[in-house]
């Protein structure tokens, strides 16, 4: 279900006053009228609004009434490597709309692009606005966080959740199964998906030193974005049907 993030401070006792480009979008783009109800996500309360007045630089609404954010079972944070152009984009965009908690891009040993400087300010504005709209679109009840991306070294080291970090490697390493690593159902789990030209030797030896577990997803050789998605579609079918199989002793 689509749904509208509200901007911060637009919501003032019982009433939402929304200009430029949320107002752009209900009055132009929706052509939303008054009376019309919509739901929203306001710093992480789901809330039921209905439109009052359609002006003709702001649209304004009314709380009406809330909805149940339930947090998810597990939360999942993934961890892409940084890559070429604004293929993360993409990789933001469709984690955020599966339901991803956290994304905390990496700075890796392959890595080509970085996030210095204004460049490195500007894209995390853009990763932050592309995760709001993720959420608008799929409803989610929580706007996916992206953090300051961390070096490779730093993530196995820092992992502290109450669940496995796996990283998903281009090559087998060692026997390791998604259902086992998964079962039971953990509250947390973390996917590191290296950038495009792999992950380096030392990384995969720092990982494993740290506790994390080797996936692979198998021979096709995938482009870095589709891994991270992959890797999250397959994580987030397991868990969902988790009360259905049992893993065999």
């Amino acid at each position: 279900m689509k749904q509208l993030v509200l901007p911060p401070g637009s919501r003032t006792d019982g009433r939402v006053e929304l200009q430029h480009r949320e107002h752009h979008y209900l009055a132009r783009v929706r052509r939303i009228s008054v009376g019309e109800r919509l739901t929203a996500l306001d710093a992480g309360q789901r809330l039921v609004l209905e439109v009052t007045a359609v002006e003709a630089d702001r649209t304004l609404l009314s709380v009406v009434g809330d909805l149940p954010a339930e947090a998810p079972l597990t939360r999942v944070v993934l961890f892409p490597f940084l890559l070429k152009a604004r293929k993360l984009d993409d990789v933001v965009r469709q984690a955020c709309e599966a339901g991803v908690s956290v994304i905390v891009p990496v700075l890796g040993d392959h890595c080509v692009a970085r996030t210095d400087g204004e460049d490195g300010a500007k894209k995390a504005q853009r990763w932050a606005a592309i995760a709001k709209e993720a959420a608008q679109q799929s409803g989610s009840a929580r706007v996916c966080e992206v953090r300051p991306p961390v070096a490779s070294r730093e993530v196995p080291a820092a992992w502290d959740q109450p669940g496995p970090l796996l990283f998903f490697h281009q090559k087998p390493v060692g026997p390791g199964s998604l259902h086992r690593y998964l079962y039971p159902r953990p509250t947390a789990v973390g996917l590191v998906v290296g950038p495009e030209g792999g992950l380096a030797p030392e990384e995969v030896e720092a990982f494993l030193s740290h506790g994390a577990k080797p996936v692979w997803l198998g021979p096709s050789v995938l482009r870095a974005e589709t891994a991270s998605l992959y890797a999250v579609a397959a994580v987030n079918t397991i868990l969902q049907e988790t009360p259905e199989w049992t893993i065999p002793l």
